[in-house]
């Protein structure tokens, strides 16, 4: 980016393997060839979360909130993983309506529960589990195994 909105991080070239991040705001943080395999995202408020290039084998998305209030009625979600290798990813449970994945790998991804309505998963690798590029709830259903 350009340009990062006052108060969120820019993390480029981390090397942090199996770190922690627990009741965090990464709200609009960029994260740019990171190493995340093993990483823990607990109880994190992750609105507008945008991840390039990153591993993220095997992280945990636990109770994470990928959305923000703009009044009582309309809730909006922003997320984007962009070249992320994903593979063994734990996103249980996570809201992600309309939200991107682009040129990820999502092999043996949990995404059970996951609410992934209108999201795009463009030139994904996902396995046999998908190959659309929008998938709807009922899909991901199918996929997660309910």
């Amino acid at each position: 980016r350009d340009s990062m909105p006052q108060g969120s991080a820019n993390i480029v070239s981390d090397d942090s393997k199996g770190c922690s991040f627990a009741f965090s705001n990464l709200q609009r943080a960029l994260f740019a060839d990171c190493n995340l395999s093993l990483a823990v995202f607990d109880r994190t408020e992750l609105f507008g979360i945008e991840m390039r290039d990153c591993n993220l084998t095997g992280a945990k998305f636990t109770k994470v909130d990928f959305s923000r209030a703009l009044s009582r009625k309309q809730i909006e979600t922003s997320a984007k993983f962009l070249g992320c290798k994903m593979d063994f990813v734990v996103l249980s449970e996570a809201k992600l309506p309309g939200c991107t994945f682009a040129d990820s790998r999502l092999r043996e991804a949990d995404l059970s529960g996951a609410d992934l309505t209108d999201a795009e998963l463009m030139d994904c690798d996902g396995g046999a589990g998908f190959s659309h590029r929008r998938v709807t709830l009922m899909v991901l259903k199918a996929v997660g195994g309910r």
